[in-house]
């Protein structure tokens, strides 16, 4: 090869690193190209010499522009050319989304059923392997399901549900927007009044903690978060008196634990008691009481109607028709339409109450038993469909005496798991975030609510933003923290085949939850 030929190598050699993004390595192929035409320069006649040092000069601009702007110009189109790669990866990732198949296959049911409370989540998205849930072997059975409106929360909760019927755990839906409609015996708490609750029904029967006068303090803060005209601490001390003399009046007192099992009163009482207190005072002849109406203005009195008496006329909360039995809901699958309730108040009313009461009973049962584990470690699930409703709109998402706060810490102890999901992560307080040993995150709604939530679930931004079919998210346990992608099954595409008895071990581990 003689110089001239050299020469072109390195040149040409230099623009191939050049245009790959190799800089430095192309700066040095510039020059040696440059230094061998300067000294070609030297051995030929001047009017050829002039051609060399051309060329020379020309190779070394380029060598000394390799970080400049020309080389920004083409490290844009490098970017443009990663661009394009990533787009064409998130095709291939299409692909093999659409690829996955729909439902476990018949082997992967027979191993399934080796296993106790083996359910089938979806499958890995990198290599289409089936992603187990076994609530059983992780720190507890709280569940946290994030993502924006269409991105398959609705369906990933019907699919848990029916999952758990078939391992038989009752589970109770709470279902505010009417979306959950699986085959259950469904309860619908609306103005027709054909069911109802009762919040004034004690939830503990325990000398230690049990009594009207707990539960009267636990009333005080429903009707504080629902009642958004904040009543006075006037307001406040009044109606606790009327609380405790509806108590009264039922033979149900703080002093004497036989009469706490009598039938408690109802909201339709305490509204008679708030509208006309004179009548049921006297009539009682409690002299505290009729002391205390002297004492009552009766601006005040109007005031607490006023605050109360659009919940407490409600037929949902009257205690009188088709009062929901908490030890049958409690044993068996159960959807609790709340959304006809329409505003908030009210439906985190029922829901708070509805809560306690279930974990009154687990309460009641005791720790689960190492007999009752044998079979499964879980008496019953709640699944709630927008935990905003306990935790987002009151702005006390975090209070140690809200319900689900209470449950993350002491749920597991009594066989009560707890599947809670939103459209945005902040709506979950921060004892739900730590404690939920499964969190699965679909699309979220904008880029905040994705910077958000890759913080939480230490992911990166990208991981989160490239998501797009519903289903299709990240799914993290205690038992492995490093969050999955994968495609979650719908519902409707994988029933679980009951007439499967024969367990038979496959090779294929399935063991990621």
């Amino acid at each position: 090869m003689d110089a001239v030929d050299q020469i072109k190598f390195l040149s040409e050699k230099g623009h191939e690193l050049l245009i790959s993004g190799q800089y430095s390595a192309a700066k040095t192929f510039f020059i040696d190209a440059a230094s061998l035409a300067l000294e070609e320069g030297k051995n030929v006649p001047i009017g050829n010499k002039q051609e060399f040092e051309s060329v020379a000069h020309s190779l070394l601009r380029m060598a000394q522009s390799a970080h400049s702007m020309t080389f920004r110009a083409i490290d844009s189109q490098a970017n443009a050319v990663e661009k394009m790669a990533r787009r064409i990866k998130s095709q291939d990732k299409a692909q093999v989304i659409a690829s996955l198949s729909n439902e476990p296959s018949e082997d992967e049911l027979h191993s399934l059923h080796a296993h106790k409370m083996s359910i089938p989540f979806g499958r890995a998205v990198n290599n289409g392997q089936l992603v187990v849930w076994k609530p059983e072997t992780l720190m507890n059975g709280i569940t946290l399901i994030t993502g924006g409106s269409g991105s398959g929360k609705s369906e990933s909760l019907r699919s848990l549900a029916l999952e758990l019927e078939y391992h038989k755990i009752p589970t109770v839906i709470l279902d505010l927007h009417g979306d959950l409609d699986l085959n259950f015996e469904t309860i619908s708490l609306d103005y027709r009044g054909d069911h109802s609750i009762n919040p004034m029904e004690l939830t503990s029967y325990s000398e230690i903690d049990g009594g009207p006068a707990p539960h009267i303090n636990r009333m005080m803060l429903q009707f504080d978060y629902a009642i958004r005209n904040k009543m006075s601490s006037t307001m406040k001390a009044w109606l606790r008196h009327l609380l405790t003399f509806a108590y009264d009046v039922h033979g149900i007192t703080q002093t004497d634990p036989s009469g706490w099992r009598n039938p408690p009163p109802t909201f339709v009482f305490l509204l008679k008691l708030i509208r006309t207190p004179a009548e049921y005072f006297i009539s009682s002849n409690n002299q505290q009481y009729i002391r205390l109406l002297e004492t009552i203005t009766t601006s005040t009195m109007m005031a607490v109607e006023n605050r109360l008496a659009p919940i407490l006329e409600h037929p949902a909360f009257s205690g009188q028709n088709n009062v929901i039995a908490i030890e049958k809901i409690a044993n068996q699958p159960v959807r609790i339409l709340l959304k006809p309730l329409n505003t908030v108040d009210m439906q985190f009313l029922a829901a708070d109450t509805i809560i306690r009461q279930l974990y009154a009973y687990q309460l009641s049962k005791g720790h689960v038993t190492e007999e009752e584990s044998e079979t499964s470690k879980f008496r019953m699930f709640i699944m709630i469909d927008e935990v905003k409703i306990l935790t987002g709109y009151a702005g006390k998402k975090d209070d140690p005496y809200a319900i689900l706060n209470r449950l993350a810490t002491e749920a597991r102890k009594f066989g009560l798991g707890l599947i809670l999901a939103s459209q945005v992560i902040n709506h979950f307080g921060r004892d739900i975030k730590s404690n939920a040993a499964t969190k699965l995150i679909l699309r979220t709604m904008d880029i905040d609510e994705t910077k958000r939530c890759a913080k939480e679930f230490k992911l990166k931004i990208e991981q989160l933003s490239e998501l797009s079919r519903p289903g299709e998210g990240y799914l993290s346990t205690s038992s492995h923290p490093e969050a999955q992608h994968i495609q979650m099954y719908a519902a409707r595409q994988h029933p679980i085949k009951k007439e499967i008895s024969v367990r038979k071990e496959t090779k294929q581990s399935m063991d990621f939850i």
